[in-house]
């Protein structure tokens, strides 16, 4: 079949209503995000600030005042913002078909809608959560990023982001017919975080530790983020092309998934 073949005014036509049940969905899972009050919404937006400010808090207790020659608020804060992108699409999106099973009656709506909607409302709230962490970190004790390589920063953001997607994706397709898989997400969320360097340096481990760790691609991300946002030293094994590699696998892979069940999901 040639490209002149293709039906492009029926392309067109589906290309809307997907776009139509993506954007509806968007609207129906802010809501229950946000919860019927503004209540939910402040949490939404304070509950990265709560764990920074915690873990900040430990490392302050044990006299580490600067990681780096970096604040050690705004220093964990950092790590927040990268692993939060992570955390946020893996904790959320596989619960997506689950929560609009109802929907999937309708033609118009597809499994992989629902993810894509819950996607981009977990990443649209996640970078406003962000954006406000750095202005009270800010208004707090008046220290903040001079982003002396912006575009790293928004790399690895994206990175992050894809990568939980890539994540996301086979745990919906599994986590949908078992729920079970859902427990395991919550027990190595705290593990994973310690894991991830977000309240410590790797510049501050032995080599060997280092080496270990750097098997972890939210380390290169973490580290990435930071040297993009205050110019910190890289440790050694950095490598940025190790996570943007695997999300694009990652991806592939949970897509291929996903299509390979697609009409199994819409059957539970």
């Amino acid at each position: 079949m040639e490209l002149k073949d293709l039906d492009w005014p029926q392309l067109r036509r589906g290309a809307f209503r997907q776009r139509s049940a993506i954007w509806a969905l968007v609207f129906k899972e802010f809501k229950i995000k946000i919860g019927k009050s503004r209540i939910g919404l402040f949490w939404a937006l304070v509950e990265p600030m709560v764990g920074m400010t915690m873990m900040a808090s430990i490392r302050w207790a044990a006299g580490n005042a600067e990681v780096n020659n970096v604040h050690i608020v705004l220093f964990v804060g950092m790590g927040f913002v990268v692993y939060n992108a992570f955390r946020s699409g893996i904790n959320y999106i596989p619960h997506a078909i689950n929560a609009n099973q109802g929907l999937l009656n309708y033609p118009q709506v597809k499994p992989i809608d629902a993810i894509i909607a819950r996607f981009i409302v977990t990443n649209w709230l996640h970078l406003l959560a962000s954006m406000l962490l750095v202005f009270c970190v800010w208004l707090a004790i008046g220290v903040y990023p001079n982003f002396p390589d912006p575009w790293l920063c928004i790399t690895v953001l994206v990175t992050a982001m894809a990568l939980g997607m890539g994540v996301a994706l086979p745990l919906t397709v599994f986590g949908t017919k078992n729920e079970s898989i859902f427990k395991f997400i919550g027990i190595i969320s705290m593990p994973l975080m310690i894991l991830s360097a977000v309240v410590f340096s790797l510049n501050e481990m032995p080599q060997h530790v280092r080496q270990l760790l750097a098997w972890n691609p939210l380390v290169h991300l973490t580290e990435g983020f930071r040297h993009g946002a205050f110019g910190t030293r890289l440790f050694s094994e950095y490598n940025p092309l190790y996570p943007e590699i695997l999300a694009i696998v990652l991806n592939g892979f949970g897509y291929a998934l996903y299509y390979l069940y697609r009409f199994k999901l819409m059957m539970k």
